[in-house]
């Protein structure tokens, strides 16, 4: 996919605000369904009685999943922005690495003419004056052009870093999903017989 395309994509979703609001939700039913597991539990460890401490066991597990659930649905979500952040990033770095690059081959083709060749042209002198002065006022924008895409690029770095830990985050919270569901068929079952 070209940027046209990623863009095109980015425009179809949720905008940034109602991910971030996603994320906000997801986490905060996380957080929720964790307490209430962890109160469950603490419940069933105080019960005396075998029924209801089991049934709370399978509550406190049934509650670890919907965190687990939601704790996916944070890493999606979060990774939902960091790759809608680095569409637009790419958008940024390709608008300002083209006249950047332009300059740079300006630059180039002027390095590349031998001196001599400068001397045997008529005006060339006067050309050359010309050149240098422009270069030495172009420079410093150049510089400054230059340093704000490095900044950028670092940025660039930093969101895929970012999409790296939220991958991290799904994969982990997907494996904690599947260990607690299963902890729950175990448990079922053992209840059954």
């Amino acid at each position: 996919l070209g940027i046209a395309g990623l863009s095109a994509l980015s425009a179809q979703a949720p905008d940034l605000a109602g991910q971030q609001g996603q994320l906000k939700a997801a986490n905060r039913t996380a957080k929720d369904a964790e307490a209430r597991a962890k109160r469950l539990q603490q419940a069933a460890d105080g019960e005396r009685d075998a029924t209801r401490r089991a049934r709370l066991r399978e509550a406190a597990v049934a509650a670890s999943i919907q965190a687990a659930e939601a704790q996916i649905a944070a890493a999606q979500a979060r990774t939902a922005i960091v790759d809608r952040l680095l569409v637009e990033q790419r958008a940024r770095l390709e608008t300002q690495q083209g006249p950047i690059a332009r300059l740079i081959a300006a630059l180039q083709s002027l390095a590349r003419r031998p001196a001599m060749l400068g001397l045997l042209q008529p005006g060339s002198t006067a050309d050359i004056v010309h050149v240098r002065a422009v270069l030495g006022s172009v420079a410093p924008v150049v510089r400054e052009r230059s340093a704000g895409v490095r900044d950028e690029i670092a940025r660039t770095r930093r969101l895929r870093e970012g999409a790296q830990i939220a991958a991290r985050s799904l994969r982990d919270g997907r494996e904690r999903l599947e260990t607690e569901r299963l902890a729950l068929l175990k448990m079922e079952a053992g209840h059954r017989l």
